[in-house]
Parts: structure tokens; C-alpha cells; sequence
């Protein structure tokens, strides 16, 4: 039995350590939580502003979004690794929720690897512009730049501008490791005007600065 619940961190703790399990519901959670299911719906509905049943399923959609990436389980072993009992109702709820199927995050289609294909060769095109954001971006690949943020946010679970700087320092870092360049030269080649503002966006991502890498 659980002590009572505190906060959604809990609850949502809770729902990960049992996602295997096809009969957790409400009525179960309440039951192991020790409140009504009353309660536990208010509770929900205040915190998350969803009713219990989408909280537990979008819980469930969510890890079995990050085991497709990051494992070898086939679609129907993930479905079930997350208490579905139907890989197809899995797809179902999966396409309603992230508009994708789980075969397309599985396996990115040859479109999608040519989309990425472009984004990396329109950032490597425009590196020393410190100025080359999302706007520039989405006009350089002639789509809109809502469209861009949710493919991006989709396939990379990042937003757009995380994701060019992401880009641009693992450019500094891998200069840094292969060429004789200095550090100052090296930020004004991967778009960043200010040195300083490089080293701290730098040790922001990497966890150490520059010259610890150079070193």
C-alpha cells in the first residue's frame, strides 16, 4: 500500500512502475493509493487539466515513444510493454495522439531521412550566420515554420532552436577535436558573435568549456 498521495510526481511514478500492467485504470489507482476515485479524478483534472484516462494513456504513449527510439523491440512488443492489449488499438491511439504512426518512428521513411538530409545541409550552409534561426530555416526548406517545429519536436523531441544549437556546438565540438583553429575562430564559424557567449552555451550542453576539450 502507498502512503497518500502528495503530488503528480507520484502518481505519475506510480503509473510508470505498473505501465506493463493492461488493467491499470482509475479504479485500480485509487484502490493502491488509498483516496477515492473521485478524488483521484478531481485530483488529475486539477493538476493536468485531463481527465484520468487520457493522463494514464498519454503516460503510456509517451514511453512506448521512447522505447521506438531507443530499443530494438518490435511495435507489437512495445505496445504490449506498456499495457496494450492490441497492437493495433497501440497504433491506433499512438497516430491519434503524436499524428505519426509507430512504424514511421521506428523506421523513418526514406522522405523523412531526405528532410533531415536538408536541414543539416541548410545549417551547415549558413554556420558563421549568427543570425540563421527557425524563420530562416523553414524559408530555406520552403515549409512553414510551425511545420518545421513539429517535425523537429517529432523526430528529435527538441524544439527547433535547441536543435540548430545543439548542431552548431557539436560542430564546435568535433573542430575543437580535428583541427588547429582557436576557440575564438572556432565560435565565429559555428554562428556564435560573442566568444564568451559560446563558451557558456558550450559548457551548458557539453558540461565542460572549450578549452577543457581542446586540453
Amino acid at each position: 500500500m502507498l502512503k497518500p498521495l502528495k503530488n503528480i510526481k507520484d502518481l505519475k511514478g506510480h503509473i510508470k512502475n505498473n505501465i506493463k500492467s493492461p488493467d491499470l485504470n482509475v479504479e485500480k489507482l485509487a484502490k493502491e493509493l488509498s483516496i477515492s476515485r473521485s478524488n483521484l479524478y478531481r485530483f488529475i483534472k486539477k493538476k493536468t487539466g485531463k481527465t484520468a484516462n487520457q493522463f494514464i494513456k498519454e503516460i503510456r504513449l509517451k514511453k512506448s515513444k521512447e522505447l521506438l527510439k531507443s530499443t530494438e523491440l518490435t511495435v507489437s512488443e512495445i505496445s504490449y510493454s506498456i499495457g496494450f492489449s492490441s497492437a493495433a488499438y497501440f497504433a491506433k491511439c499512438f497516430k491519434q495522439h503524436y499524428k505519426i504512426s509507430p512504424n514511421e518512428i521506428k523506421n523513418p521513411s526514406f522522405s523523412e531521412k531526405k528532410f533531415f538530409e536538408k536541414v543539416f545541409g541548410s545549417i551547415d550552409e549558413n554556420l558563421c550566420n549568427s543570425n540563421f534561426g527557425v524563420e530562416d530555416l523553414a524559408k530555406s526548406l520552403l515549409i512553414s515554420r510551425s511545420k518545421l517545429y513539429r517535425k523537429i519536436r517529432m523526430y528529435k523531441s527538441e524544439t527547433a532552436t535547441a536543435f540548430i544549437r545543439r548542431i552548431r556546438l557539436e560542430l564546435a565540438k568535433d573542430m575543437l577535436d580535428k583541427t588547429n583553429l582557436n576557440i575564438c575562430e572556432i565560435s565565429y564559424k559555428v554562428g556564435y558573435s560573442s566568444p564568451s557567449y559560446f563558451s557558456k552555451c558550450f559548457k551548458s550542453h557539453f558540461g565542460k568549456i572549450p578549452k577543457e576539450i581542446r586540453n
